[in-house]
């Protein structure tokens, strides 16, 4: 069967022949480029990406691992985080998903403190756009990464009719995503006194996450915070901070 469909690089398509599978997800050189985007620093706080606690939501603990590049033109090459997610958005892959998950338990299990007893959750994803792909993206990275981590995946959160998010500004997202969540029925039994992480692939404006986390807290739960593959940051901000941190390794 490996003969007649090899694995690919989810990223480039590269073949991965002599890479074992239990050694890495990618091929070398995008396994490179992943930890180079995973260590540049945060335009706010400077730390690198991986471990900077910076959020569109000031009240959440909140990690992420990677920026997503927002706002480029049609001739700019998309960087490897983009091309990652949005593959993950259009298509289920086991080797992408068990990559990005494996990445994800990490900041997960950080959050969790090494409480077992912390749930995952995650906002499900738009009907029609689950219909479209065959997929719904975030809650099947967040149930590998829950197991990953050796935590418990619940779906507590059901989503209602709405306008996409991505086709919103700011204040279209915050409005539309207050009435586009609910809870499954008994998600106070589960997260009352309960540490809870929620996880949404890409935190945008925050808006999402926001009216989830009040949700969760409103039916009982002690803690929720957050956790994301990529945090939205816009080319122009991204195109400063890069020239920036090339002026600084050529300093060094």
């Amino acid at each position: 069967m490996s003969l007649l469909f090899p694995d690919r690089c989810p990223a480039c398509g590269e073949l991965l022949d002599g890479i074992p599978k239990d050694e890495d997800l990618l091929c070398r050189s995008c396994r490179y480029r992943w930890e180079l985007e995973k260590h540049h620093p945060c335009p706010d706080c400077g730390l690198s990406e991986d471990i900077c606690g910076c959020s569109r939501d000031v009240d959440s603990v909140t990690r992420h691992l990677v920026r997503y590049v927002s706002e480029m033109s049609g001739e700019e090459p998309l960087p490897l985080p983009n091309r990652l997610i949005l593959a993950a958005k259009e298509r289920y892959d086991r080797r992408l998903y068990s990559f990005l998950a494996s990445e994800l338990a990490v900041i997960i299990g950080e959050l969790a403190y090494g409480d077992n007893s912390v749930i995952i959750t995650s906002p499900p994803r738009g009907f029609l756009s689950v219909v479209r792909t065959g997929t719904d993206q975030g809650a099947g990275i967040a149930k590998l990464a829950a197991k990953y981590a050796g935590l418990r995946y619940k779906k507590l959160i059901l989503r209602r009719g709405s306008s996409k998010q991505k086709l919103l500004n700011a204040a279209g997202r915050t409005e539309n995503a207050e009435k586009s969540y609910r809870l499954v029925r008994g998600a106070a039994k589960i997260c009352r006194g309960r540490h809870i992480i929620l996880f949404d692939d890409i935190i945008t404006t925050g808006a999402t996450v926001s009216a989830c986390r009040k949700l969760l807290y409103e039916c009982g739960a002690m803690q929720v915070s957050t956790a994301a593959l990529a945090l939205s940051r816009s080319s122009r901000i991204v195109k400063k901070i890069n020239s920036r941190y090339k002026t600084d390794e050529t300093e060094e």
